[in-house]
């Protein structure tokens, strides 16, 4: 038994030490107990660091002394006089000491910048000329001499730059997720992200007159992940069950807790999938034949995108559906490690 405490002591003690997250140990008297070489990196301590006050240690630092002294949670991130970006997470410990770990964010938001820039600029490039296209459709369609046949014909110029015009920021964001590109891991409230996804289609939801209904169960466990990728994923699906069912139906959300995992539902009303068609549902670019659907500008991209932001958490999606009942897809992410 002893030489097993032993072995497991030596590991910890490894963990502690290589670790490329910052790992602080604060006493029941508010001094630094310990800290590992990522932490004195971070924070620029050296060895006589052991043992002084936090007040002393970062007194220049009130952003981050105000941080560490949080009660237990995962903080925002912390801006250090040398322009790095820390984010914290905290958690108490039965005899009283606080456990910090510190994540340099600082190359993650220069890569959230940059993507944030190259959507807007693909956005701009593909977007100002089809716009430009469906601008110059319309008017040629109200040429008096023009004939049905011409009209018809422009119509649908009409309808395919839609479609161009709303798969370009969609197809960025795919491609960013697709390629590996780092995501937050933390805790996430699930509720939030579902709020925030049904807020950003209130005007669309508005406008068809239709309603959407949300339902959380009590003691929702917190998911883990990227709370902006999540709100992206489930608005994705939450958009198809508004736009692909009747106007003035109702949409339901829940969410509730499956053993360690956490699973929003999105059910709808709708025109439902042919049983043939749904093991296509996840293709990009895929679209029901049914004319109902094709009346309605899209391009095929929302669900992809939902299923790959979903794999990238280490979570699942399915969908069952039937013609005329209606859709529901299920997003099964797994659920934030308790502290």
């Amino acid at each position: 038994m002893a030489d097993e405490q032993t072995a497991g002591a030596a590991q910890l003690e490894f963990v502690f030490q290589h670790a490329a997250t910052g790992i602080l140990l604060i006493d029941r008297d508010g001094r630094l107990a310990r800290c590992n070489p990522a932490a004195s990196a971070l924070l620029a301590l050296g060895d006589e660091a052991r043992g002084q006050p936090l007040d002393d240690l970062f007194l220049e630092q009130p952003a981050l002394l105000a941080a560490l002294k949080q009660p237990d949670a995962a903080g925002a991130p912390v801006t250090l006089g040398n322009r790095r970006e820390l984010r914290l997470t905290l958690t108490s410990l039965p005899d009283g000491t606080r456990l910090i770990l510190v994540d340099d964010v600082t190359a993650q938001r220069a890569i959230d910048a940059g993507r944030a820039a190259l959507v807007r600029q693909v956005a701009h490039d593909l977007r100002n000329p089809v716009n430009a296209l469906i601008g110059f459709a319309d008017l040629a369609a109200t040429e008096p001499n023009a004939t049905p046949e011409q009209v018809e014909y422009l119509e649908r110029v009409q309808r395919i730059a839609e479609k161009l015009y709303s798969l370009a920021g969609s197809l960025v964001d795919l491609a960013w997720v697709e390629s590996g590109m780092p995501m937050e891991r933390r805790p996430v409230h699930l509720a939030e992200v579902i709020r925030a996804a049904a807020d950003d289609l209130g005007d669309e939801a508005l406008r068809r007159e239709s309603a959407v209904t949300l339902d959380f169960a009590p003691g929702l466990l917190p998911a883990q992940g990227d709370a902006a990728r999540l709100r992206q994923a489930v608005g994705a699906v939450l958009r198809n069950a508004l736009i692909y069912a009747p106007p003035g139906s109702t949409v339901r959300v829940r969410a509730e807790n499956e053993g360690r995992a956490v699973r929003c539902v999105v059910q709808d009303r709708g025109f439902g999938f042919a049983p043939a068609d749904l093991p296509k549902a996840f293709d990009r670019l895929w679209r029901s034949s049914d004319p109902r659907v094709q009346a309605i500008p899209g391009g095929g991209i929302g669900l992809t995108l939902a299923q790959a932001i979903v794999l990238r958490h280490g979570g699942r999606i399915a969908i069952e559906s039937a013609p005329e009942a209606g859709t529901t897809v299920t997003l099964m992410l797994p659920a934030a490690e308790s502290g």
